[in-house]
């Protein structure tokens, strides 16, 4: 079923509300602008959902990304204003951005070697 705040495809560099209610929903910075960091966070749920991987927000996307109401698994809360570095080295025994590449890659995620929300996720399992 199609969401509410979908009323359009969502590109790179779109902006609205519309925009702002995936990144909410995703737990995306909610800048209202589609980044290269929420393109990132929709790849991963596109991985995760055997969709196309595009980054953009279609119909399909939308959902399984879902209504707005409906939050996406919750990203830890280790990964909100703490030290990043010291949580990567406790989960991944290094902190670097080729381990965290080589963990995304093994997990099927985009290899960006930054934790965005999709990552987090995967990290705290």
């Amino acid at each position: 079923m199609t969401p509410a705040w979908f009323h359009r495809a969502l590109r790179a560099g779109d902006a609205g509300p519309d925009v702002a209610a995936v990144q909410s929903i995703l737990h995306c910075h909610a800048s209202g602008v589609l980044d290269e960091a929420t393109g990132a966070v929709v790849r991963g749920v596109q991985v995760r959902s055997g969709l196309p991987v595009t980054g953009e927000v279609d119909e399909a996307t939308a959902a399984v990304i879902g209504p707005r109401e409906r939050q996406v698994r919750a990203v830890p809360p280790l990964w909100f204003g703490g030290d990043h570095d010291a949580a990567l080295a406790r989960i991944l025994g290094a902190s670097d951005p080729d381990t965290l590449r080589r963990f995304q890659s093994g997990r099927g995620l985009p290899a960006t070697g930054v934790v965005d929300g999709v990552t987090a996720v995967e990290l705290g399992d």
